[in-house]
């Protein structure tokens, strides 16, 4: 993955750029406002800190790959 300067096909790398989304979608839920936070909060969340969730079979795929990069959206 490197850039045309170097010889590579500046080709973005998927996996860090699919991260950040979604820590930027864990930052909403902690900040924000608005119905995807009042859903999630109702639905997953309930009345837990946001940093004792846990993955369960019964969640949706989307819910558990934003369990997968909570420790990275913890460390900041």
């Amino acid at each position: 993955m490197y850039p045309r300067i170097r010889g590579g096909l500046g080709i973005k790398d998927l996996r860090k750029l699919n991260i950040s989304l979604l820590a930027k979608w864990w930052w909403k839920l902690e900040n924000g406002e608005g119905l995807w936070q009042d859903i999630v909060m109702a639905k997953y969340v309930k009345k837990q800190c946001l940093h004792n969730l846990k993955k369960k079979p019964g969640n949706s795929p989307i819910w558990n790959d934003l369990l997968k990069v909570k420790e990275f959206y913890l460390k900041g």
